[in-house]
């Protein structure tokens, strides 16, 4: 796990199952931290609709799969902060009704790029993350 290497991908594993999340240390910057830096939100995720046993897309959808897409952004939008592409080695799954979209931190706070907002979220009760994460799938290499 290139971003974690102090980690195998047993215990990242056992950490997100048993917090909710991935974020072990509070001292590391998530992708988009200085974007993003003027919402009060949690995590970055963006919504997958499943309706009559498929994957529903939607016209926003720039690559023809819906993984896809969430790919790009991490191989092709890290790089502006990070200074390299990430590689996505698990998804998190949850339930949105235990999320809520972020808001600003205050009126005048700074916006991120077109669109972006949509994919910024804050657990409803950040005490019962855990409760909130349905599924855990690792991508193997």
């Amino acid at each position: 796990m290139d971003e974690h290497p102090e980690l195998t991908r047993q215990e990242m594993a056992r950490i997100i199952v048993t917090t909710g999340w991935d974020k072990y240390d509070t001292s590391r910057r998530a992708i988009g931290h200085e974007e993003f830096s003027g919402y009060d939100y949690d995590i970055q995720a963006g919504p997958i609709e499943i309706r009559n046993s498929r994957l529903v897309r939607t016209a926003e959808d720039r690559i023809p799969t819906i993984f896809g897409g969430i790919a790009w952004h991490f191989y092709h939008g890290a790089p502006l902060d990070r200074g390299y592409p990430v590689r996505i080695d698990f998804l998190m799954l949850y339930d949105p009704t235990k999320l809520a979209r972020a808001r600003k931190r205050f009126p005048g706070a700074k916006s991120v790029r077109r669109g972006l907002s949509r994919n910024l979220y804050k657990f409803r009760e950040p005490s019962h993350r855990r409760t909130a994460l349905r599924g855990l799938v690792e991508i193997l290499r």
